[in-house]
């Protein structure tokens, strides 16, 4: 059977000389794969149509096959151009789109983190702050899979001794060091008052650089040891993205 869909590319790997394959995020199907043959070939009608990032009207052979299927044929929508000028937040769009190949299941509705994928890659594209927009995608990302950290006053402590509580990576919320059976160890992080409310405060939709350098710096780093847990995933391309993205905003991509 056919199916049509819209698709964002999430990665691109050779698969033999001159075949490609291509991991995509659909509105319809969730994440899938399909092999492209001949992709490279010179007169491929796929030349010019595949990159990362494109948002595409997809055709395909839907099969049983653990998310792997035959392109029939696809016809870019957008090609985000304005990320080919920009190598900074081409960066970010290539992280995240790494972030989503990883962490989605094939075949499982996500037409709302579809979504959310399109506007952080044409936000990109339009120019954004880079890390601004990877922190809201990552954000986003974690709602949609049901493991957003909540960063509500503990309930398990007096108001009194709340600015003692730490975060539990695990539980995914605030937890009480003098409650009954509480531990102290690397799944439980001290956050200060001041980073704590920077994380209230992105989470709500605040921009990253409105908190300040080291709370910006400090949610950064958050987010990266949550969704490492979370997602079960050693993230080098989040550590790769950031190491890029911490150069001097006038380095160029050859520096």
């Amino acid at each position: 059977m056919i199916e049509k869909t819209e698709a964002i590319v999430l990665a691109v790997r050779p698969f033999s000389r001159t075949s490609l394959m291509v991991t995509w995020l659909t509105r319809d199907f969730g994440r899938i794969v399909t092999p492209v043959r001949g992709a490279n070939r010179p007169k491929s009608h796929f030349l010019g149509q595949i990159d990362i990032a494109y948002r595409s009207e997809l055709l395909f052979y839907i099969r049983n096959s653990n998310g792997v299927h035959n392109i029939r044929e696809t016809t870019p929508l957008d090609y985000r151009d304005g990320l080919r000028g920009n190598w900074r937040n081409a960066v970010a769009a290539d992280y995240i789109c790494s972030l989503t190949a990883q962490s989605v299941e094939t075949l499982l509705d996500a037409q709302g983190l579809y979504g959310d994928l399109d506007s952080a890659l044409s936000t990109l594209a339009a120019g954004a702050d880079a890390v601004d927009a990877v922190i809201r995608y990552e954000f986003a990302l974690a709602g949609r899979l049901g493991i957003s950290p909540d960063f509500s006053h503990c309930r398990e402590c007096p108001s009194r001794t709340r600015d003692r509580c730490r975060f539990a990576i695990p539980d995914g919320h605030l937890t009480c060091p003098l409650r009954n059976g509480f531990s102290y160890s690397s799944d439980t992080v001290a956050l200060e008052p001041g980073l704590l409310e920077a994380l209230r405060q992105v989470k709500g939709g605040a921009p990253v650089s409105a908190v300040g350098g080291e709370c910006a710096l400090g949610v950064r780093r958050f987010m990266g040891m949550f969704l490492s847990h979370h997602l079960d995933l050693p993230l080098q391309s989040r550590r790769a993205a950031f190491a890029w993205l911490s150069l001097p905003a006038n380095a160029t991509a050859g520096a």
